[in-house]
């Protein structure tokens, strides 16, 4: 059933289509959600201001948000449930994923691991030879220790008993590459 209304707040001309029901109780005052709720509060805020209650602008609180230091507006329940304070979903999830690495994260094993090849790594990010991960091979951070200085590109490591995981000081080597092809040409010649 189509009904021509006109809305209680903008005072507009609305066609508005419901069931005979509801136009019988009353329904359809309002031409759209935005009226009825800027009329709801224009009717409620005298009330509210008269009873001695705050108003609702007023009830939010002031907070700085954890990411990037804007100040911005909070209801207090939101205060009371979360710890930390974020100005949007962009703020938090940047600062999530700053805030969850290494250590503080929750499936962290200690920074080793093994890539493909069978080579321990170790997670050091600030290491000027580390992938895009942030790994290193421990065998290359052993030399370099060994040696106090990084290791060139063109620096290969040899293991001298074959064990890719015993990257002991003694066990570990640092040759070039054709160096490194001959080594493995020669135990596979006299194996």
């Amino acid at each position: 059933m189509k009904v021509k209304k006109i809305c209680q707040n903008c005072e507009k001309e609305f066609i508005w289509e419901a069931s005979p029901s509801r136009v019988k109780a009353g329904w359809g005052k309002f031409c759209s959600r935005a009226c009825q709720g800027s009329w709801t509060i224009k009717k409620y805020k005298p009330y509210l201001l008269l009873k001695g209650k705050k108003s609702w602008n007023n009830i939010q609180k002031e907070v700085i948000c954890n990411n990037c230091g804007k100040r911005f507006l909070v209801s207090p329940y939101k205060i009371k449930i979360s710890k930390t304070k974020f100005c949007s979903r962009v703020c938090f999830h940047s600062h999530l994923k700053d805030w969850l690495q290494g250590k503080r994260h929750p499936q962290w094993k200690g920074g080793r691991t093994y890539d493909s090849d069978g080579y321990v790594c170790i997670k050091m990010r600030n290491h000027p030879n580390c992938n895009k991960q942030g790994y290193i091979r421990e065998h290359r951070l052993v030399i370099e220790e060994k040696l106090g200085r990084y290791l060139l590109p063109t620096e290969i490591i040899h293991h001298l008993n074959g064990d890719k995981q015993d990257n002991r000081p003694e066990n570990v080597i640092i040759t070039t590459r054709s160096k490194h092809i001959n080594i493995h040409r020669k135990e596979l010649l006299y194996a």
